[in-house]
């Protein structure tokens, strides 16, 4: 359930800095509308523009919802369905082994980073930080 493979944060500001479990189901055809600051109020104080507004958009989003399944339709009549390509054992080793290399490498480059940054938020301490990390390299 805690697989990070698909990014589908829902706050912009954490969009591609933080991982977080999507265990929990989102939309993935969200469509929204954007209205101009005299629309919006408008929107907020008449019930009856509010209600034209909303049949006017999901007569929108009915129809985007066809057009896109229209178009997976017809991509999978005429390529096919997804294919599975097979591998051998060795080649599947390979690939996981690459990919815990990959994972250890951005563990060190966080770690450096984050030695990085702690320079100008700590800067007092920094130098016998940086000391003793040249001390453990040797």
């Amino acid at each position: 359930m805690i697989d990070n493979d698909v990014t589908v944060n829902m706050n912009m500001l954490k969009m591609t800095t933080h991982n977080e479990s999507n265990s929990f189901e989102s939309r993935s055809n969200m469509v929204y509308a954007l209205v101009n600051p005299d629309d919006h109020d408008r929107i907020l104080t008449d019930p009856a523009y509010r209600l034209e507004r909303q049949a006017l958009m999901t007569e929108k989003v009915t129809s985007y919802i066809q057009t896109i399944g229209e178009i997976e339709r017809d991509y999978t009549r005429s390529h096919g369905g997804i294919q599975r390509v097979p591998m051998n054992k060795v080649d599947y080793v390979t690939l996981l082994e690459v990919e815990k290399a990959i994972l250890q490498m951005d563990r060190l480059f966080n770690k450096v980073d984050k030695f990085n940054a702690r320079k100008f938020t700590d800067p007092v301490n920094h130098e016998r930080r940086e000391e003793r990390m040249k001390e453990r390299a040797e």
